[in-house]
C-alpha cells in the first residue's frame, strides 16, 4: 500500500411489512401497513363487535389456530 485509505461501511436496518385487515364484524390494531424491524414480534389486537365472534385468523391465507396470543417473529435468511 503506498498511502493512507479510508474504509466506510453502510448499514441498512432489515425490515418486514405485515398487512393486517378485517371484515365485517369486528376490528384489528393496528390495521393497514405495519413495519416490524428483523427479528421483532409485532402484537395484533383482534376484537369482535357485539353479536360477532372470531371465526378465522389468516396469515398469507393460512388458517391459525385461534390463540390467546399469536406470536409473528419476523427474521430473513441468512445470508452466506
Amino acid at each position: 500500500m503506498d498511502g493512507d485509505r479510508v474504509v466506510t461501511a453502510v448499514f441498512t436496518q432489515i425490515t418486514h411489512t405485515i398487512t393486517a385487515s378485517y371484515g365485517t364484524g369486528g376490528s384489528i390494531a393496528p390495521s393497514g401497513s405495519v413495519t416490524v424491524t428483523d427479528g421483532a414480534n409485532q402484537e395484533f389486537t383482534i376484537t369482535p363487535n357485539s353479536g360477532y365472534k372470531i371465526a378465522d385468523v389468516l396469515v398469507d391465507e393460512n388458517q391459525l389456530a385461534l390463540l390467546q396470543a399469536i406470536p409473528l417473529p419476523m427474521s430473513s435468511p441468512t445470508a452466506q
